[in-house]
């Protein structure tokens, strides 16, 4: 945990959040999974037992979950355990031994032949352990970033509950909801307070230079953000991010394999405050629009996620390429996070780092 951000969290009263289930360790499909303990208590249906230091191995079998404690197998239904220590989670993935760090509550069961994982955590806990996966090398020496990031995730979380309604949890540990790598013990002795002001409280990467809107990205509909751009004292803020300008060549033919569609004219692109918002060409069955966001879809799926980084690029046609000529990582809506570091770095505060990016909302304590 970073020394400097530990200073602000332990200076207050101890004050309980309101819990949250995740669905974990979505990514890789697991069918089994070892825990390093050192307590450790199991409830299984009406049982509960405690333990101290070892190994708990949990697996499918068949429509249920099996268990091995002390070299004894049991299989239940579902399998619900909690420490108030750290947990280390372990598991195999492509011949790599993979370990992450949890504590809480956690529940086991078998969901479409494969090990479902819920782990239930205080929101506050939540939303300041996905700020530092969200953040990654980011956060190092910036507790007002990582603040900021936290608050900004909280809101989040309040706005967009039950994603995952029909799992038994709330959210994924997936970018499709918010990252989070690893939920250790945190002593974070406050409740951050979240943003109100009824506007749209997301975050990216990096913008460009220019920021969007949900309505533009996903629905192609206009601009309707209370902020237009990422630039401070004439300055680009997220300038020095690595995904400040890209380029991706793209072959004719394999577009056209994607829309299913042949191109037949140039393509025209439909733009808001210099973001993509579609492309709009003609094929055999006449005028097509292609949406921006469903473009990035189709690539990631087909050739891998950050080829197409952003809606923010100029398209050069060549007989045989396409040329993408991009700036910026993520959909630009919200909070940029390479330009909100460069504020942080500029002493700017989590308050005033959220100011800037949501100029018509303030702090709900």
């Amino acid at each position: 945990m970073n020394k400097f951000l530990l200073i602000i969290l332990t200076f207050c009263l101890s004050i309980n959040s309101e819990k949250i289930s995740i669905g974990i360790l979505e990514y890789y499909n697991l069918k089994k999974i070892k825990i390093q303990f050192k307590d450790l208590k199991i409830i299984v249906e009406s049982s509960k037992k405690s333990f101290s230091n070892g190994n708990l191995e949990i697996e499918i079998k068949e429509s249920k979950v099996q268990y091995k404690m002390n070299s004894q197998l049991q299989t239940s239904s579902f399998l619900k355990i909690s420490s108030n220590e750290n947990l280390i989670l372990e598991f195999e993935q492509n011949q790599n031994t993979i370990q992450k760090v949890f504590f809480g509550e956690f529940v086991f069961y078998n969901f479409e032949n494969r090990l479902e994982i819920i782990y239930n955590t205080e929101i506050d806990i939540y939303a300041y352990n996905s700020a530092l996966s969200e953040l990654g090398e980011l956060a190092n020496n910036s507790p007002e970033l990582v603040m900021a990031q936290a608050i900004l995730i909280k809101t989040y979380i309040l706005n967009q509950k039950n994603r995952h309604r029909s799992r038994k949890f709330s959210f994924c540990d997936l970018t499709h909801c918010v990252h989070l790598k690893n939920s250790p013990k945190q002593k974070i002795n406050f409740l951050l307070p979240n943003l109100i002001g009824g506007e749209e409280y997301y975050f990216h990467s990096t913008c460009g230079g220019k920021l969007s809107s949900s309505n533009g990205f996903w629905n192609g509909l206009g601009f309707s953000t209370s902020r237009n751009d990422d630039i401070y004292e004439e300055e680009i803020l997220c300038k020095e991010s690595p995904h400040s300008e890209w380029e991706y060549v793209m072959n004719k033919q394999k577009l056209e394999e994607l829309i299913q569609k042949k191109i037949q004219s140039k393509i025209v692109l439909t733009k808001q405050n210099e973001r993509v918002m579609s492309l709009n060409f003609k094929t055999e069955d006449g005028d097509y629009e292609l949406k921006s966001s469903k473009l990035v879809s189709l690539i990631g799926k087909k050739y891998g996620w950050n080829l197409i980084k952003s809606n923010y690029f100029e398209l050069i046609e060549t007989d045989f390429n396409f040329i993408f000529k991009g700036k910026g990582l993520g959909h630009g809506i919200g909070l940029c996070q390479w330009g909100a570091k460069k504020l942080s770095d500029k002493n700017f505060n989590h308050k005033e780092i959220l100011k800037f990016y949501f100029p018509k909302s303030k702090l709900n304590k």
